[in-house]
């Protein structure tokens, strides 16, 4: 951005002279202020101790095993032909 303009003079040096001048673009300057602030954040944890009585209850079924020999007797009455016997039980009982 340029501005002209006349700059009177005092010193008598420049009388009559046509002066210009030239403005530069403006010069920012950014100050920051900073403000700190703490914020504390407290997570407290709490720790509970336990202590286990562990009881072991054993089962034990013992199991045996014995073999069992069963004699069952039938008797039969059967008549008197061998070639066609008609048998009717008479008695059956265990020995």
């Amino acid at each position: 951005m340029r501005k002209r303009g006349k700059v009177t003079c005092s010193c008598g040096l420049c009388k009559d002279k046509k002066v210009e001048t030239e403005y530069s673009p403006v010069k920012k300057i950014v100050k920051t202020t900073t403000n700190n602030r703490t914020i504390r954040r407290v997570h407290p944890t709490h720790i509970e101790n336990i202590e286990k009585n562990i009881i072991r209850v054993e089962n034990y079924y013992p199991v045996t095993e014995s073999n069992v020999s069963e004699t069952i007797v039938e008797e039969y009455n059967c008549g008197s032909d061998l070639d066609n016997p008609c048998c009717e039980l008479i008695k059956r009982y265990k020995k």
